[in-house]
């Protein structure tokens, strides 16, 4: 059985059902008690991310939101708090970075996770000894949740705290909204604004009209494919770019981001979306600075028209510059 361990500190963390939420100390009791409801719930990633749709943005905490189901980290993280993950003895750090919006991103076969508060002018700073303490389902102050998901020696499977989380329907309305919350009549927070590249994306839920529902079949998702080797289900919308975010979210499922390199920085930070509509995987050029260029199987190259979306079959190549490409591979 995994115990995750906290150290005392300043933040709110909530943990429960295999998720650790950190909230920095400015978070309302309101958004605190959400959270911790919706996670007791069965909520889940997804259901944190919904809540947080509905916080007005100069009411939106520094956070981090970390999923280990499975020993699959799945982490969304904005401001001043990093996730450290490593995977087959290697560490990575996931945010710890002071940007406005959320970024996504996620790490196969953990093995540890360490979600900590960075130091901000806002928290002072008083240390004292440092004590790791065993927490299962609370609300706690800390500074850093550790969760040791296996030793790199052991097998692969994961021990028991990845938990089997009750099934819950979905709410028939939207989620009550948290603290003052503030929508206009068009569903967005007021004050938007279109995105203009180099912004994170401002994701919308920008599907057509009947798209929302799902194709009929049943079978495992299209994936992209990067030469790096790195292979992208494509079980929800992806951003792929030098450094994609997620401006605001008004949709429950946040797309997967996917960062490639970019020494030169052609690519723009949010430069392509994929997403699946019925049968179909479509690209979409996200008004990058570059372009995007498609070569269909056995067609020539043709590049594509921003922010129109175009229908990527199995075999064509995606060409984003910089020798960063992806194919597309059916289920």
């Amino acid at each position: 059985m995994i115990i995750p361990e906290y150290t005392q500190g300043d933040w709110y963390a909530i943990i429960a059902e295999g998720l650790v939420v950190m909230l920095d100390p400015t978070a309302s009791a309101a958004i605190v008690r959400e959270s911790w409801a919706n996670l007791r719930n069965g909520g889940g990633l997804d259901g944190q991310v919904a809540l947080l749709a509905h916080v007005r943005a100069d009411d939106l905490p520094d956070l981090a939101i970390v999923d280990v189901a499975g020993g699959r980290v799945r982490a969304v993280v904005r401001g001043s708090v990093e996730v450290e993950v490593i995977a087959h003895g290697v560490p990575s750090i996931l945010g710890g970075h002071t940007s406005g919006s959320l970024s996504e991103q996620v790490v196969e076969d953990a093995e540890l996770v360490l979600v900590r508060a960075l130091p901000t002018a806002r928290v002072d700073r008083r240390r004292k000894s440092v004590v790791h303490l065993p927490v299962l389902a609370a609300v706690v102050s800390a500074d850093a949740v550790r969760i040791q998901l296996r030793t790199a020696a052991s097998s692969s499977q994961v021990d028991e705290m990845t938990i089997e989380r009750p099934r819950v329907a979905p709410p028939a309305g939207e989620p009550a909204l948290m603290d003052g919350g503030r929508r206009s009549p068009s569903g967005e927070r007021s004050g938007g604004r279109r995105a203009a590249e180099g912004e994170p994306r401002a994701w919308a839920g920008d599907r057509t009209s009947g798209e929302g529902a799902r194709s009929s079949h049943t079978g495992a998702p299209a994936r992209l494919r990067l030469p790096t080797g790195l292979v992208v289900s494509l079980d929800r919308a992806v951003l792929l770019g030098r450094a994609p975010q997620v401006s605001r979210v008004t949709n429950a499922e946040l797309p997967r981001l996917v960062t490639v390199a970019s020494p030169e920085q052609d690519i723009s930070r949010t430069h392509a979306e994929v997403r699946v509509e019925a049968d179909d995987v479509l690209v979409t050029d996200l008004h990058s600075t570059n372009g995007v260029l498609l070569t269909p199987y056995g067609e020539p190259a043709r590049r594509l028209h921003p922010g129109e979306p175009t229908v990527l079959r199995p075999g064509g190549v995606v060409d984003l510059g910089e020798g960063v490409t992806f194919t597309v591979e059916r289920g």
